[in-house]
Order: structure tokens, then C-alpha cells, then sequence
């Protein structure tokens, strides 16, 4: 893959070509100049996996990646437990799934039309968080609540699969220098989508005639938890953004090299923090 947008001419226009450079120029704090070497460097890992952030944006796909898994493997049973033949069960588990397609990519649109990634996630946690809300307690006698806890499945649906893309757009442009965006791309997907380990297990065979209060339960817990834990994360953003813009930019570079700024990556006191 090539290195820079001005060797890429042959798919990119020139405006494409513009923004792009404009990307890297914002990226790398300002200059066009770029990491030398491609070693890797444990310094990088070090800053990586010592910062709090890292983990608490990997916390928004885990929880995403529970939810999905687990309603992936059960939506089925949910939807014949209404009442539904094996067949009508399987469509039945369609519109959830167009439906949560639609909102990825609308919110995903919005979400980078406007620059924000907070309000996204947050939302769409709380619409996921109100969907467990009325199947905890419905669930148990889901024949007779079929509409309310069909248009629950739903509203989940619809709430957790923008949250993965609007998650992992949120890390990519919060990470500055080539190897730790790379690295902290990496060890948050991984990190995120081991939640399809605890999604599997959540909902039990065992629990499947009294409405799956466990598999609900851990489903609300974890949307709490993640509304929680993207406060927290704006918050830090917010307050690490303004405390840096007390700097002016060229008392910054009266301090500190074009290089000294590269290497600091997101640390640097030119980075902003997108919220």
C-alpha cells in the first residue's frame, strides 16, 4: 500500500489526494513529516497498554460484541417462544437485523457529518439499555407482551450494531503516531470482540421457558456500565483538551521540536482529542 496520498493518483483525484494530505497533516500535530523506521519500539506498546482510555473504549465494543453474540444465537428461540412456528421464527429475526443495519449506517453518517462520536455511542447504549429494560421483566410471559418485547429486540438491534463502527472510528482518530494507532486498533478489536465469548454463554438452555433473566440481566448491566464508562471517557477527553488549549500553538513550538511533536503522538499538547 502506498505511503502517501500523492503516490496515488491513479485511483484518487486531486481533491481526494488534498484532503487526505490534510488528514496526515492533522494526525501528525501539524506536520507533513512522518515516523522514520518502521522497528517496532517498545516504548509505544508500553504508552499503549499504561493508558486508561485505551481500555475504556475497548469496554464499548466488548459490550457491543455481548449483545450482538448473545442475540445472535438465541434471537431465534426468543421469537419462537412468542408462539411462532421454527420457520415464522426464523423470519420473524429479519426485520431486527434490517432494522440494525439501517441505524449502522445512518448514525455512522451522521456521526462523521458531524464530528462527534460521544452522543452516537451514548445513544444508541441507552436505546440498547431501554430494549433490556422491557424484556428483564416481560420476557417470563413473552406470549402474552409478544409486541412489546418483539419491538424490545429491536430497539436492541438497532442500538448495538452502530455502536462497533461509531466505537472503532472513536479510537482510530484519538491515536497519533503510525504504531500505536496501529497497535491501539488492534488490541481494541481484539479486546472488543472477545465479548462474543461471554455473549455465547449468557443466555441458558435452562432458562429458556422462564424468559432468559440472566442473559436479559447481563445485557442491562453491560449497557449501564458502558454509559457509564463513555462519561467517563468524555470527560477525559474534555478535560485533557482544555487544559491544552492554555498553550498557545507557538509557545508549544518554541518548547518543542517538529519531531519531539511526532513522537509524543496523541500526548502531544498540539493534539486534540475528538469527543
Amino acid at each position: 500500500m502506498p505511503d502517501t496520498p500523492a503516490l496515488s493518483g491513479k485511483w484518487l483525484t486531486p481533491d481526494e489526494q488534498k484532503y487526505l494530505l490534510i488528514q496526515n497533516i492533522i494526525k501528525n500535530n501539524g506536520t507533513e513529516k512522518h515516523e522514520k523506521g518502521d522497528k517496532f519500539k517498545w516504548t509505544y506498546l508500553k504508552d499503549l497498554v499504561t493508558d486508561y482510555k485505551i481500555y475504556l473504549q475497548a469496554w464499548i465494543l466488548f459490550t457491543a460484541s455481548v449483545c450482538a453474540y448473545g442475540l445472535k444465537f438465541t434471537m431465534p428461540s426468543i421469537t419462537k417462544s412468542m408462539g411462532f412456528t421454527s420457520s415464522q421464527a426464523q423470519l420473524m429475526t429479519i426485520p431486527p437485523y434490517v432494522a440494525g443495519a439501517i441505524s449502522a449506517v445512518g448514525m455512522s453518517k451522521l456521526s462523521d457529518r458531524y464530528q462527534r462520536r460521544f452522543p452516537f455511542i451514548f445513544g444508541q447504549m441507552l436505546i440498547v439499555l431501554v430494549g433490556f429494560c422491557i424484556l428483564l421483566p416481560l420476557a417470563p410471559n413473552i406470549k402474552h407482551q409478544i409486541a412489546a418485547c418483539y419491538i424490545a429486540v429491536v430497539l436492541i438491534c438497532i442500538g448495538q450494531y452502530p455502536t462497533n463502527p461509531a466505537g472503532s472510528a472513536w479510537i482510530s482518530g484519538n491515536l497519533a503516531g503510525e504504531q500505536k494507532r496501529a497497535m491501539g486498533i488492534a488490541l481494541n478489536i481484539c479486546l472488543g470482540n472477545s465479548g462474543g465469548i461471554v455473549g455465547s454463554y449468557i443466555f441458558l438452555d435452562s432458562e429458556k421457558k422462564i424468559g432468559y433473566p440472566t442473559g436479559f440481566g447481563i445485557g442491562l448491566a453491560f449497557a449501564a456500565a458502558t454509559l457509564v464508562s463513555s462519561i467517563i471517557l468524555e470527560l477525559s477527553y474534555m478535560r485533557i483538551n482544555k487544559k491544552r488549549e492554555q498553550f498557545s500553538e507557538d509557545e508549544i513550538r518554541r518548547e518543542y521540536t517538529d519531531e519531539q511533536l511526532m513522537r509524543l503522538g496523541d500526548k502531544s499538547p498540539l493534539f486534540r482529542y475528538k469527543l
